[in-house]
């Protein structure tokens, strides 16, 4: 496993729902956001940033503003869109990002290379959160 790649499955992928928070971890199951899926009558969902494009570092300001038209680009989809945060286990690196309910895996993987990222997350009810390369 590239050093990349491990950075990815050590990450915590948070998602803030009013004022509860999940968290999404690759390969890990989550009967409480299994639960919230189904409430919202959602079967697949993908998480998303804009931040750091081919995960090379990029300014604060920069970040944001890719971020900001990463929003806009999943509202404008009628997506159920909710703010989070990746960081890494260790707490030293955070990421701002999206996690959108809805859509399908063909949509994340092309959002994935539109905002140049090197991989995201997506899940189903019923399968553990997986990573999808969208640069392989």
């Amino acid at each position: 496993m590239d050093s990349l790649e491990e950075a990815y499955r050590n990450t915590n992928y948070t998602v803030n729902v009013e004022s509860k928070k999940f968290t999404i971890n690759i390969d890990c199951e989550n009967l409480e956001w299994s639960e919230f899926l189904k409430l919202k009558k959602q079967t697949f969902y993908f998480y998303i940033t804009a931040w750091n494009p081919f995960s090379e570092v990029t300014s604060p300001k920069k970040n944001e503003e890719a971020n900001i038209k990463l929003k806009e680009r999943l509202l404008s989809l009628d997506l159920l869109v909710y703010d989070g945060v990746g960081y890494s286990l260790d707490m030293k690196w955070h990421e701002d990002s999206f996690c959108a309910l809805g859509g399908n895996r063909e949509l994340a993987y092309g959002l994935g290379k539109e905002f140049k990222q090197n991989a995201i997350v997506i899940g189903s009810i019923g399968e553990v959160p997986a990573l999808l390369y969208t640069n392989k």
